[in-house]
C-alpha cells in the first residue's frame, strides 16, 4: 500500500517515472499528486510491466489506483514534460477518481502564451485487459487524451476537455485535429457509460472528427450516453472550430497504429 497524506506531490527529477508498480497483484496506490518535472519523463506512473497485458491478476485481487491526480504545468516557472501521465499494463486493474491535467493556465500569468512550455502527448494509456475506470477526468493533452488498447475494459463516467490552445504557435500542435480525439478505443470489446468530451478552442480551424473514436464498428454498441459539446460560442454559427460528433469509427484507410 502506498498512501499519500494530504495529497503528497511526487516530481521525478531524473527523467524516470515517479511511480512504477511491478507485476504484483493486490497493490493499492492512493492519495497522491504526480507532477511532471523539468527533465522529460516517458511516463509519470507505470502500472505493470512494459509488455501489453503485463502483470495479470485474478479479478478478486486487482491492483487499485484511487484518488490520484497528475499535472503537467501549472505552478512551474520552467518547462516541464512527460509523454504520458499514467500507463496501465496490468490486467484487472481498477482506476477510481483520477484527474490527469495538462495545464491550460499557470500561476501568475493571465495570458496563456506566457506560461512555460508543458508538453504531454497522452493522459492515460490502458494496455491491460479487463481494466475498469470509475470517475476518470483528463484534459488538454497534445494528442489523444485517452488511448484504450486492452480488451474487455469498462469506464463509468469520463470527462475530457480537448486542448483549448491547439494550433496556437506556442502549443506545439500544428497538426492537431483530424486524428485527435478525447477517448480512443483500439480494443474490440469495450463498455462505457457517460463518456463526455468537450472543447473551448481558441484558434479557428481546429476541427476534430469525433470526441470518441473506435477502431471496430462492433465497439460502438458498448457506449451508453456518449456526448460532446463545443463551449466557444464564437464558432457556433459556422463551425470554424468544433468537435463534429460525439462518437465515430476511424476509417480503415486512415487508422493509426496502436499507441502503446
Amino acid at each position: 500500500v502506498l498512501l499519500g497524506l494530504g495529497l503528497a506531490t511526487l516530481v521525478p527529477t531524473q527523467g524516470t517515472a515517479a511511480i512504477e508498480v511491478e507485476d504484483v497483484c493486490g497493490v493499492r496506490v492512493a492519495g497522491l499528486l504526480l507532477q511532471a518535472g523539468p527533465v522529460h519523463s516517458d511516463v509519470l506512473l507505470r502500472w505493470g510491466g512494459r509488455d501489453v497485458g503485463g502483470g495479470s491478476c485474478e479479478s478478486n485481487d486487482p491492483g487499485l489506483l484511487a484518488d490520484v491526480f497528475a499535472r503537467v504545468g501549472g505552478p512551474d516557472t520552467e518547462a516541464v514534460s512527460t509523454a504520458v501521465m499514467v500507463e496501465v499494463n496490468a490486467d484487472d486493474s481498477v482506476l477510481d477518481n483520477l484527474w490527469l491535467w495538462r495545464a491550460d493556465h499557470c500561476e501568475g500569468q493571465a495570458d496563456n502564451n506566457r506560461c512555460p512550455p508543458r508538453n504531454c502527448d497522452n493522459a492515460l494509456i490502458v494496455n491491460g485487459d479487463r481494466v475498469t475506470a470509475y470517475g476518470l477526468c483528463a484534459e488538454h493533452t497534445q494528442q489523444d487524451v485517452v488511448v484504450w488498447n486492452g480488451e474487455d475494459g469498462a469506464s463509468y463516467f469520463f470527462q475530457a476537455e480537448l486542448d483549448s490552445f491547439a494550433k496556437m504557435p506556442y502549443d506545439n500542435t500544428s497538426d492537431y485535429g483530424p486524428n485527435v480525439c478525447g477517448y480512443r478505443v483500439n480494443a474490440l470489446a469495450h463498455r462505457a457509460w457517460g463518456i463526455g468530451v468537450y472543447a473551448f478552442f481558441v484558434q479557428s480551424g481546429v476541427v476534430v472528427p469525433a470526441g470518441i473514436l473506435v477502431r471496430h464498428s462492433a465497439t460502438l454498441d458498448g457506449f451508453i450516453c456518449p456526448f460532446k459539446w463545443d463551449l466557444n460560442a464564437a464558432w457556433w454559427d459556422h463551425g470554424e472550430s468544433t468537435i463534429l460528433k460525439a462518437i465515430g469509427q476511424l476509417p480503415e484507410e486512415s487508422q493509426q497504429p496502436l499507441t502503446e
